[in-house]
């Protein structure tokens, strides 16, 4: 998936800083802004990074699942920064074997940037958490 978003005549590309984590360490700590929590049928991970030649902030949640039936399901994160709040996509069925990702840039100073956490709610069951992430 790759996320994009139009500044004036500045175009600003991403895609998700690596492919989707299949495993997860016992910690949930990959790096201190990569991190992860494994679930019975999948890894969910969060990863934040500083895009240096467009001055933006990506933040991006991804499932990974590995097994059992689909799910009706939305990814989303808490807001990387004071003024953002939780931010989720729209809901949508995954099925086992494949891997969903959503990501946002965000054109703002470091100095706003705070710790935050990916969420995945499934329907009709509850919402999942990685663990925190660092500061920016």
């Amino acid at each position: 998936m790759v996320a994009a978003l139009t500044l004036g005549s500045l175009f600003v590309a991403a895609s998700p800083a690596q492919a989707a984590e299949k495993s997860c360490p016992r910690s949930g700590y990959i790096s201190n802004n990569n991190v992860c929590t494994t679930l019975s049928n999948g890894v969910l991970s969060h990863q934040k990074y500083y895009n240096s030649g467009a001055y933006t902030q990506i933040a991006v949640t991804q499932y990974w699942k590995s097994g059992g039936s689909r799910i009706y399901k939305r990814l989303g994160f808490t807001g990387p920064f004071t003024n953002v709040g939780t931010q989720w996509q729209g809901w949508g069925y995954q099925y086992s074997g494949t891997n969903k990702s959503f990501s946002k840039n965000y054109l703002n100073s470091l100095s706003g940037c705070r710790s935050s956490q990916g969420l995945m709610e499934v329907s009709g069951s509850t919402v999942y958490k990685t663990p925190w992430s660092a500061n920016c």
